[in-house]
């Protein structure tokens, strides 16, 4: 079950997100082939939050700006925003807290799967509205280096 809190004025722009975080949970259960333990998943969209989002198993607290988008002036831009978000710390329910790095020295394991995830998914949820061109590409520089990459640009 997922939910989204957020302050009673603000709680019609909760949908996209409840939508998104519905769908991003399937896709990566569905990719990492193991569910998550939690019954729930739950958003709390805080209005003024200094930093980062926090999040643990079945919880994350986020930047209202993160997590709501009016439905009917929201842009593709913030639903994609919101969308990238959700994919980040919903992919961290799995690596940081399923899946936890035997050290420190591999925690940014942690960081550089969560940021795949974004892209990865990203192309799925929104495969007819975004360009997922920009994502191919950093790909691609990321595979081949960026000297290489930038020498195919030039």
């Amino acid at each position: 079950m997922v939910r989204v809190y957020s302050r009673p004025e603000a709680v019609n722009s909760t949908t996209h997100a409840l939508k998104t975080a519905a769908n991003v949970l399937d896709l990566l259960q569905e990719y990492f082939g193991v569910p998550l333990n939690n019954e729930k998943q739950d958003f709390f969209a805080v209005p003024v939050m200094d930093g980062m989002p926090a999040s643990g198993q079945g919880l994350t607290f986020m930047p209202e700006e993160d997590l709501l988008v009016n439905p009917t002036t929201g842009t593709v831009e913030q639903k994609v925003k919101v969308a990238r978000a959700l994919i980040n710390q919903l992919s961290r329910q799995w690596f940081g807290n399923l899946v936890t790095p035997s050290d420190w020295h591999a925690l940014w394991l942690n960081e550089a799967f969560a940021n795949y995830m974004e892209y990865f998914l990203l192309g799925k949820l929104y495969e007819n509205e975004i360009d997922a061109g920009g994502a191919l590409l950093r790909m691609i520089k990321t595979v081949i280096g960026e000297e290489k990459f930038q020498k195919g640009v030039q």
